[in-house]
C-alpha cells in the first residue's frame, strides 16, 4: 500500500472507533460534585436522587456506576460519576426528571 491510502484508511478508522466510542457512552450519565464518603453506597444515592427528581431509579436498570479517579492522586476536587444505564431512553428519562427539578443540594443526596 501507499503512504496515502495508509493514511487515508488509519483516518477512516480512527473515525470509526471516535464513533463507536460515543455510541458506547450513549447510555452514561456523568454526575459532578457529589460528595464522597469512604462507605458510600452509589446505588443507594442514585435511588435518593430517583426520589428527589420524582423519578423512581431502579437498580436493575443500571449496568454500572462508579466514580472515575483523577490522574493526580493529590488533585483535591471530587471525583465523578458515571452510570451507565441498560437503554438511552431510561437515562434520557433521568434527564429530563432532573431538568424539572432544576436544583438538587448534596445535603438531599447523603444516605
Amino acid at each position: 500500500m501507499r503512504r496515502k491510502e495508509v493514511s487515508t484508511q488509519l483516518s477512516m478508522l480512527e473515525s470509526k472507533i471516535d464513533m463507536m466510542e460515543q455510541q458506547v457512552r450513549q447510555s452514561n450519565i456523568e454526575i459532578v460534585n457529589l460528595p464522597e464518603r469512604h462507605d458510600e453506597n452509589l446505588i443507594a444515592v442514585l435511588q435518593n436522587i430517583g426520589s428527589i427528581i420524582k423519578s423512581p431509579i431502579n437498580p436493575a436498570d443500571i449496568v454500572s456506576v462508579h466514580r472515575v479517579p483523577h490522574m493526580d492522586k493529590k488533585n483535591p476536587h471530587l471525583k465523578n460519576v458515571i452510570v451507565k444505564y441498560y437503554t438511552k431512553m431510561i437515562r434520557d428519562n433521568v434527564i429530563a426528571a432532573a431538568r424539572v427539578v432544576k436544583c438538587v443540594k448534596s445535603d438531599q443526596l447523603l444516605v
